[in-house]
């Protein structure tokens, strides 16, 4: 009797598990499947940009070469009139004198970035975020990766739509993986693929709200200020 108890109780307890964990599963695997029928929409009145984006890169021990690499993708897209990049360090006082070099190379290069040192950094990223947040002086504020890599056309778009829809307080871009030369780097491209189409394709072909991912969404920063005071 005890072990018929014991059982009955094993397989209640596998049932709890994992019944939530399938349903999940399938729910995505269903978005995934509408998200494939999606059609972007072709009457963005896209423009370049006449007002302040403010850029915020959050770097902690960060490979000098990958913030390098981060400031010349903003450099060549040929909007700095319009941009300012502010990266905010949580690195120690030496590593943190290593990158003033680095941003003063672009800003003799015309690029508009700042260094911002959190010589006591208090709430990780979040906070990290926050001070670029009460630095920036853009009306709009793109929230960046040391490691993403974006093209022009984020920006133009979703300043586009912000402006043209006064509702909308954030666009997240849509992120795809950039190497697939290893079996690591080719799977987690498809995760990726897989969660934008069914988190972003999906959800929008169904018209549901689409949740904003850290980096690559860009925010209204009266709204963050405001409305959410920060992060």
């Amino acid at each position: 009797m005890y072990e018929l108890l014991l059982g009955f109780f094993v397989v209640i307890l596998l049932i709890l598990i994992f019944i939530p964990s399938t349903i999940f599963f399938m729910i995505h695997i269903l978005l995934y499947r509408i998200g494939k029928k999606y059609v972007e929409p072709k009457n963005i009145n896209s423009r370049k940009p006449d007002q302040l984006i403010s850029i915020v890169i959050p770097v902690k021990k960060e490979p000098i070469g990958y913030i390098d690499d981060a400031l010349k993708n903003i450099f060549d897209l040929d909007l700095r009139n319009n941009i300012e990049v502010l990266i905010v360090s949580d690195d120690p006082k030496e590593y943190y004198l290593e990158l003033k070099d680095l941003i003063n190379k672009w800003r003799n290069r015309g690029l508009n970035v700042y260094l911002l040192w959190r010589s006591e950094p208090r709430g990780y990223k979040a906070g990290a975020l926050n001070t670029g947040l009460w630095f920036a002086r853009g009306k709009y504020l793109l929230v960046l990766d040391v490691d993403s890599r974006f093209e022009r056309d984020l920006l133009i778009k979703a300043y586009s739509i912000m402006e043209n829809e006064p509702d909308v307080v954030a666009v997240v871009g849509r992120w795809v993986g950039k190497n697939r030369d290893t079996r690591v780097s080719e799977a987690v491209y498809a995760s990726m693929k897989f969660i934008v189409d069914s988190l972003y394709r999906g959800r929008s072909s169904l018209g549901l709200p689409v949740f904003p991912l850290g980096s690559g969404t860009m925010y209204r920063v009266d709204f963050l200020r405001k409305k959410l005071n920060g992060w």
